[in-house]
C-alpha cells in the first residue's frame, strides 16, 4: 500500500469517526432551541448557521444563546436568524482579534466574550489590552465581559478597561472581576462621579478594584458595610449576583 493510499484512507477514518459527533452537536442545537418552544423555521436556520461555524471552527453555543435571547424578548424570527448568520462573521473576526493579541489557538469562551465586546462598540486595540492582560480563557473571558458591562454603566470604555486591566495584572481572579461593577454601583449610591469613581477603582481612593478599604476595614464599602458573598453554585454575570447570561440579544 502506498503512502498516499494510507493518508487517504486516514482522512477517511476520521471523518467517519467525526461525524457521529458532530451528528450529536447538530441535534443538541436543535433541542436546546425546540425545548424552549423556538419556532421550527427558526430552529432549521439557528442550526444550519451552526454547522457553518462548527466547520470554520468557531463554537456554535453563542449562537444558540443569541437565538434563544431574541426569542425569549419577542423578537421577530426573521431578525433572529439574521442576527445569527451575521454573528458567525463576527465570530470569526473575534477570532482573529485574539490571535492578533497573542492568544494562538482562543477557545469558545474568548471569541463569544471578544465578539460582544466588539457588538458593544469596545476599540479593537481595547479588547487587545484585555486579551493580553489575562492568563487564562477564564479570567480573559471574564474580563471583556465586566469591562464591556462597567462601560455600559457609564465609566466610559477607556477607564473600565483600564480598572480591568490593572485588576487582572494584580491577580484578581474570576469572582473579585465580577463584583467591579457592584462595586461602581455602590460608589455611584454614595453620590460620586465618574472621575472620582474612577480614580477609587484604579487604587487612588478609598475603595479599589481589589476590594473596599473604607470604615469597615480591608473588605468593607464606603458605607462600612462588607459587600454580599458571591451565590452558591453557578455563574454570575458581571456585578449581578445572579446565574450569568449572554450578552445583547438580536436587536
Amino acid at each position: 500500500m502506498t503512502r498516499a493510499w494510507r493518508a487517504a484512507i486516514g482522512v477517511a477514518v476520521a471523518l467517519a469517526a467525526g461525524a457521529p459527533a458532530a451528528r450529536a452537536q447538530e441535534d443538541g442545537v436543535r433541542a436546546a432551541l425546540q425545548a424552549h418552544g423556538v419556532a421550527a423555521e427558526v430552529v432549521e436556520a439557528v442550526a444550519a448557521a451552526a454547522d457553518r461555524a462548527r466547520a470554520g471552527g468557531l463554537p456554535s453555543g453563542p449562537l444558540v444563546d443569541k437565538a434563544l435571547e431574541g426569542w425569549a424578548k419577542g423578537v421577530p424570527g426573521p431578525r433572529i436568524v439574521g442576527a445569527v448568520d451575521q454573528y458567525v462573521g463576527r465570530m470569526a473576526e473575534a477570532r482573529a482579534l485574539a490571535r492578533e493579541a497573542g492568544i494562538a489557538d482562543p477557545p469558545g469562551e474568548v471569541i463569544a466574550a471578544v465578539a460582544e465586546a466588539r457588538l458593544r462598540e469596545m476599540a479593537p486595540e481595547q479588547v487587545r489590552e484585555v486579551l493580553r492582560a489575562g492568563r487564562s480563557g477564564a479570567r480573559v473571558a471574564t474580563g471583556l465581559k465586566v469591562a464591556t458591562a462597567l462601560a455600559a454603566q457609564g465609566l466610559g470604555a477607556p477607564e473600565a478597561v483600564r480598572v480591568v486591566t490593572r485588576a487582572m495584572r494584580q491577580g484578581r481572579g474570576v469572582d473579585q472581576l465580577l463584583d467591579l461593577p457592584a462595586q461602581m454601583r455602590a460608589l455611584e449610591a454614595d453620590g460620586l462621579g465618574m472621575g472620582e469613581i474612577t480614580r477609587r477603582m484604579l487604587g487612588g481612593g478609598a475603595g479599589g478594584a481589589g476590594g473596599w478599604r473604607g470604615a469597615g476595614g480591608a473588605g468593607a464599602s464606603p458605607g462600612g458595610a462588607s459587600p454580599p458573598p458571591p451565590p452558591p453554585g453557578g455563574t454570575r454575570s458581571p456585578g449581578s449576583g445572579q446565574p450569568g447570561g449572554s450578552g445583547r440579544g438580536p436587536g
